[in-house]
C-alpha cells in the first residue's frame, strides 16, 4: 500500500545520526514516516545492494519521555545484511487491506532503521514499535506483524 500519510517526515543518514526527538523541529508534529533520496528502486522494499553498516534509532512514543530517542546503535555490515535480508523477506501485500484485522496497543513508539551503501545514499526504513506493526521506505507500507527483525 501506498505510504501517502500527510505530514512532516524524517530524512536520516547513518554519519548524521539519530534526531534526538521523532517530532518535527519546526512543527512540533509527530513525523509520520521516512523520506529518501534518489536514486529510486522498484519491485522491492530495499535496494538490490547489501547494505555496509547502519544505524537503529529507537525512540519513545507517548509513554514515559513523548517522542524523545530512547536508543541508538550502530549496524556493522555483518548486523546490517542480517537486518536487511529480515526485511526483504517480509512480502509486499497488505494483510491490513481487507479492513477485518486487530492490532494491539498502539503508543507512537518508532524504530528508525537507516542503511548505509557504497553506491548508492542512505536508505531509511521507518518500523512500527507496536499497534500494528509495519515497515514503511516512504514510498510503500508493508504489514510485517510477526516479521519484524529486533
Amino acid at each position: 500500500m501506498a505510504d501517502d500519510a500527510p505530514g512532516p517526515r524524517m530524512s536520516l543518514t547513518v554519519a548524521g545520526g539519530c534526531p534526538s526527538s521523532s517530532k518535527d523541529p519546526v512543527t512540533g508534529d509527530p513525523f509520520v514516516g521516512v523520506t529518501n533520496p534518489p536514486p529510486t528502486w522498484s519491485g522491492t522494499f530495499l535496494p538490490p545492494q547489501d547494505p555496509t553498516g547502519g544505524l537503529i534509532c529507537r525512540y519513545y512514543g507517548l509513554n514515559d519521555q513523548p517522542f524523545q530517542l530512547k536508543s541508538q546503535s550502530m549496524l556493522d555490515a555483518t548486523d546490517a545484511l542480517a537486518q536487511a535480508g529480515a526485511m526483504r523477506q517480509v512480502p509486499l501485500t497488505c494483510a491490513f487491506c481487507d479492513g477485518t484485522y486487530s492490532c494491539p496497543m498502539d503508543d507512537g513508539s518508532i524504530d528508525v532503521v537507516v542503511f548505509n551503501y557504497t553506491d548508492r545514499p542512505d536508505v531509511a526504513v521507518w518500523v512500527k514499535a507496536n499497534g500494528c506493526r509495519t515497515m514503511s521506505n516512504g514510498s510503500i507500507i508493508i504489514d510485517a506483524v510477526d516479521t519484524l527483525p529486533t
